[in-house]
């Protein structure tokens, strides 16, 4: 640390020479001003490492005591930026060279895809293509690029894959996808079952990979009703496909043109107290009591720890007060409508799955006086609906289609 300490001052080597070196020393060594190193090189020669702060304090003395010194060789953080005040041009290209660097490490030269198991339905052309229509492409920055959005974009465009994740490494965007797993042969063997519904929808996508289908595109279905039955003619199995349908969802949303809203000031208090669990605190500072008309508290609760596990039965309680004032917004009828049905979208979007695909939203709106706007928003969405649902235990059983000769009559 003390090193440390004497490279962020700076260090000075200094040759002292005349008749004064010992009263100069003792000069310096009154003024407290630090001095080390020393070594004689001859009676009228000193060496002498020195901080570099402290050279003008160094002339005064050597003036008082009819010596002189000169500065051999220079240290330290304040030389080395005295130095780089002087290269300004090489201090500029420094950074500007680092920052080109770290630009660069934002912009892939490549994109590629990569899955854990060999993919049988989706090609990795096709999912470089879907992910180019987001943005993601080579020789462009990563900081213009949305993976999130571009997540959701491929598996929309590819139902047969379960699970996309997008993120940059070592100069190049790698997509990584899984695909839908079909169950085994010794799996589905042992496991059968249907695939059912999972909520109401119109039927607008359905690929049957295993199974007999038991709706087609444009049914109408309810949560509940069998989709895609798991069977091959008397043969049981475990049925798998990809049945996409438009599902709506509903919000609700309110505003009025005059309303009263709540915004913190900056003002804040904060107490502290000792809390026995049964009731009964010790305030140690604060107030027992919000100290403002409007605010908004917040209490946490520390435990006391003594040791490991073992605990006071007591616990400190920190609660925070930051203080409100009511705000009156003035809407006209326009904003308070359009406030009305940012709410109301906000709310529905809330229930739509992150893997669903937004086709259309209906606005109607409920009602519309002088103060009070009241609509209702339908997003409808295209999403999988499909659930697997393996048959009970007892019904597990392989039934097994009769062979050609159980299955012949005799004939005379």
């Amino acid at each position: 640390m003390k090193n440390f300490y004497r490279w962020a001052n700076g260090s000075v080597v200094i040759f002292i020479h005349g008749a004064g070196i010992e009263k100069f020393l003792n000069l310096v060594m009154q003024e407290q001003i630090e001095i080390r190193e020393i070594c004689w090189q001859n009676e009228e020669l000193v060496s002498a490492k020195v901080s570099w702060y402290s050279l003008g304090r160094l002339r005064h003395l050597a003036r008082r005591s009819k010596c002189r010194f000169r500065v051999y060789r220079k240290s330290g953080l304040p030389l080395f930026l005295l130095r780089m005040k002087r290269r300004q041009a090489l201090v500029a290209g420094t950074f500007l060279f680092a920052a080109v660097v770290y630009m660069a490490s934002f912009i892939p030269l490549q994109v590629e895809v990569e899955s854990p198991e060999p993919l049988t339905t989706v090609r990795f052309e096709d999912v470089i293509s879907l992910a180019a229509e987001k943005g993601i492409q080579p020789y462009r920055s990563t900081w213009f690029m949305d993976f999130h959005e571009a997540e959701a974009h491929i598996l929309r465009g590819q139902p047969a894959l379960s699970w996309v994740g997008i993120h940059s490494e070592r100069g190049k965007v790698i997509i990584s996808v899984v695909e839908r797993k079909m169950a085994d042969t010794e799996e589905s063997d042992l496991l059968f079952g249907n695939i059912l519904a999972g909520k109401d929808g119109l039927v607008d996508h359905i690929l049957v990979r295993r199974g007999t289908a038991a709706v087609e595109k444009g049914s109408t279905v309810t949560a509940g009703q069998p989709l895609v039955w798991g069977n091959n003619g008397q043969q049981r199995l475990a049925a798998d496909a990809i049945i996409q349908a438009r599902v709506w969802y509903q919000g609700f949303g309110e505003c009025s043109r005059v309303e009263t809203s709540y915004r913190l000031t900056g003002e804040a208090a904060t107490s502290f107290a000792l809390d026995n669990g049964k009731g009964k605190s010790l305030l140690l500072w604060g107030k027992k009591e919000s100290p403002y008309a409007l605010c908004h508290e917040e209490a946490v609760v520390y435990p006391l720890v003594v040791w490991g596990a073992w605990r006071l039965p007591i616990s400190g309680v920190i609660t925070d007060y930051a203080q409100e004032e009511a705000v009156q917004i003035e809407r006209s009828s326009d904003d308070a409508l359009a406030e009305a049905i940012s709410r109301g979208k906000m709310e529905a979007q809330k229930k739509v799955p992150a893997s669903a695909e937004i086709l259309n939203e209906h606005i109607r709106i409920i009602a519309k006086g002088l103060d009070l706007y009241q609509v209702q928003v339908t997003l409808e969405v295209r999403e999988d609906i499909g659930v697997f649902v393996p048959l009970a235990p007892e019904d597990q059983v392989q039934l097994e289609l009769p062979s050609e000769e159980e299955g012949a009559t005799p004939t005379e």
